[in-house]
């Protein structure tokens, strides 16, 4: 494995275009509903946000050699510590900064947040060349012609990717112009918080377009057996993980919210439920956009990227179409619960039912065959969610009834997630 300067070139460009993206939220500062004592401070955390955006995207081919390797505790450990890196200047600024000025709050994340995860960000990225000649790029055959054949590369690979970040891009936008502040707060929350739940199933795909690619290198017969096979003990795995967390967040959203925010919101009363409504709907919608992951994978991994990014690119298209009318003529709830909804409807058609028909239109398979694996587990899951259901409503204390669903759905994740694992590793 030889990491070529075009990857560089490509992870530059595709660095600048998200610097650019943040860049207009500086441009149209103006314009939206920012209190004044903070339009500065959030300008400067913009910057930040661009320096971490540019330095992440730009080593992203270096790092993930760990995964093209098969050095994936390696791989996994350094996006942990990515995760880590950002909680723990959370916790620096709200714990041990000692200020109660909104904008200095703001202002030291931005800084302390971006030396933590540049610095992890390089870390990684020294760790992934290990002293390796063939993963430094050689930009000394780099020439205008190589720039433009990786221009010409990108076509639909560039338009998924695209795609699937600027949802929630527009609608952080439009949410904000719509509805003010108040509004750009509860939705904050509650799509930083769904998105949480994608990334439960992120290490069981990381590096599955690798190891798709090495066996569609035959293909024949038995190298489409044996990607289906992947794919559906992926699939499997996805579907038991992302239920379980499911049925816990879906079930106690609101105490969950409480529990983490209601101290910190001015009328928590009201804002509380709304949050829980746009995170339930939000969660389902990045549930189908987790379980999407794995199928997209296996078809960039043969080589087909145009087949899921084209349903992909007009989901993305009709979001915010879709949004802006809504937003218009609903009142504030309803306009900002239906962006949720959006969100969720978009998601499923285009991700959990589009994507996969166009995997196994070509594996072969019909759809029905093709989701199958996961068709009991999640029965069982549901199953489990009416016990816990029945339990909450038994239960006067909602904490109590938190942990046995906790209790019950770990059990039945364990039980399934072994079975699943084990036919995982006799099938790769």
């Amino acid at each position: 494995v030889v990491l070529r300067d075009s990857e560089m070139i490509l992870s530059a460009i595709a660095g600048l275009f998200g610097v650019a993206v943040l860049g207009l939220f500086l441009v149209f500062l103006d314009y939206f509903a920012i209190e004044e004592a903070l339009r500065t401070a959030t300008g400067y955390f913009i910057l930040s946000r661009m320096v971490v955006t540019f330095v992440s995207i730009f080593l992203s081919p270096v790092v993930n050699m760990m995964p093209i390797t098969g050095r994936m505790v390696s791989y996994n450990f350094w996006l942990a510590m990515e995760r880590v890196a950002e909680v723990a200047s959370a916790v620096a600024v709200f714990y041990l900064v000692q200020t109660e000025e909104a904008d200095k709050v703001l202002l030291l994340f931005g800084i302390i947040s971006m030396v933590m995860m540049t610095g992890v960000n390089i870390l990684a990225a020294f760790f992934s060349v290990g002293g390796k000649p063939q993963f430094i790029p050689d930009f000394s055959r780099t020439s205008i012609r190589r720039i433009r054949e990786v221009f010409s590369s990108v076509g639909w690979n560039g338009a998924a990717v695209a795609s699937v970040n600027l949802y929630l891009r527009f609608d952080v936008f439009a949410v904000n112009i719509f509805f003010g502040v108040a509004g750009t707060v509860i939705f904050g929350l509650a799509s930083q918080l769904s998105a949480y739940t994608r990334q439960v199933t992120l290490g069981l795909i990381t590096g599955l377009d690798a190891v798709v690619s090495q066996k569609s290198g035959d293909a024949d017969e038995n190298s489409r057996k044996a990607i289906l096979q992947l794919s559906q003990n992926v699939f499997e795995l996805q579907a038991i993980s992302l239920s379980g967390i499911g049925i816990i967040l879906f079930l106690h959203a609101e105490f969950i919210i409480h529990l983490l925010f209601g101290d910190r919101l001015s009328s928590a009363g009201t804002q509380v439920p709304l949050i829980a409504q746009s995170f339930v709907f939000m969660m389902f919608g990045m549930i189908a956009r987790g379980l999407s992951e794995g199928w997209m994978s296996t078809l960039a991994g043969c080589g087909r990227i145009k087949d899921y990014a084209l349903p992909v690119l007009i989901g993305a298209m009709l979001n915010p179409v879709l949004v802006i009318l809504l937003a218009s003529y609903l009142d504030p709830e309803a306009g900002l619960l239906s962006v949720s909804i959006i969100f969720m409807v978009l998601n499923i058609v285009f991700h959990m039912i589009a994507v996969p028909i166009a995997t196994a239109r070509f594996l072969e398979v019909s759809f029905a065959r093709f989701l199958s694996p996961a068709l009991l587990p999640v029965l069982m899951a549901v199953s489990v969610g009416i016990v816990c259901f029945l339990i909450q409503a038994t239960l006067e204390k909602e904490w109590l009834a938190l942990i046995f669903s906790i209790v019950l759905v770990g059990l039945f994740m364990g039980i399934w997630f072994l079975r699943s694992f084990l036919k995982l590793i006799r099938s790769s």
